[in-house]
C-alpha cells in the first residue's frame, strides 16, 4: 500500500511543480521549489532515485516523503497516508498508477510472472485474443493447463480472469467461471519474461 500512496504523492508534487519530472532540469526545479515554499531541502540525487531516474533498492525515508507532502499543504507523511485512507474510506472509485501490463500489448507466445499472496505463483503463457494458458503454478487454485482471458494486469491490484477453463475438468461438462487473484492485496509479482 505504501508504495501506492509514494506513486499519488509523486503525482500530487508534479501538479504543484506544474510539470511531470523526467529528467534532471525538472529534478533541480522540484529541489529550488522545496527550498523556495517550504525552506526545505531534498538532494537532486534523492529525488532522482524516488522517481526513478536512477535505480534504487532502497525504500525512501519517511524524512524525505515528509518533505514532499509538506511542498503539497500536508504536516507529514503519515497526514498525507492518513488523508488518502479517510478519501479512500469515503470512496467506490480511485485513480491508481503503478506498474501494469495490457493484453493488447502482448505478442502471441509471450511469458508473463506473476504472483500474489499468500505465495502464489504462475506463469502464464499469452495464446492471442485475450487468452492466456497457465505454463507453471505453485500453490495456486488455477493450475498448469488452465486457460482463462484477462485484459490488463496491474502491479497491486486484484486480477479478473473471466473464462476460466480448469484442464483437470475439461471433459465434463462445466461452465467457465471467474476468478479474481490477489482479491485483498492484488498482484506482488507481475513481469514479462524474456524468452528466445
Amino acid at each position: 500500500m505504501e508504495s501506492e500512496y509514494i506513486e499519488v504523492l509523486k503525482v500530487e508534487v508534479e501538479k504543484r511543480v506544474g510539470r511531470p519530472l523526467k529528467c534532471p532540469v525538472d529534478f533541480d526545479l522540484l529541489s529550488y521549489k522545496l527550498n523556495k515554499s517550504i525552506h526545505e531541502q531534498i538532494s537532486i540525487s534523492t529525488i532522482k532515485r524516488l522517481w526513478g531516474y536512477i535505480p534504487t533498492s532502497h525504500a525512501p525515508r519517511f524524512s524525505t516523503l515528509s518533505v514532499l507532502a509538506r511542498y503539497i499543504g500536508f504536516t507529514d507523511w503519515d497526514n498525507f497516508c492518513l488523508s488518502l485512507q479517510q478519501e479512500k474510506g469515503n470512496n467506490e472509485s480511485e485513480f491508481f498508477t503503478g506498474k501494469c501490463i495490457l493484453t493488447s500489448e502482448l505478442t502471441v507466445g509471450d511469458v508473463l510472472e506473476i504472483g500474489w499472496n499468500p505465495n502464489r505463483y504462475c506463469q502464464i503463457k499469452y495464446m492471442g485474443n485475450n487468452q492466456f494458458e497457465v505454463i507453471q503454478a505453485r500453490n495456486a487454485k488455477i493450475k498448469i493447463g488452465d486457460t482463462f482471458c484477462a485484459d490488463q494486469f496491474h502491479l497491486n491490484r486484484p486480477l479478473i480472469i473471466t473464462e476460466l477453463k480448469q484442464a483437470a475438468s475439461l471433459n465434463k461438462d462445466c461452465e467457465p467461471m471467474n476468478y479474481i487473484a490477489g482479491y485483498q492485496t492484488g498482484l506482488s509479482l507481475l513481469s514479462l519474461i524474456e524468452t528466445d
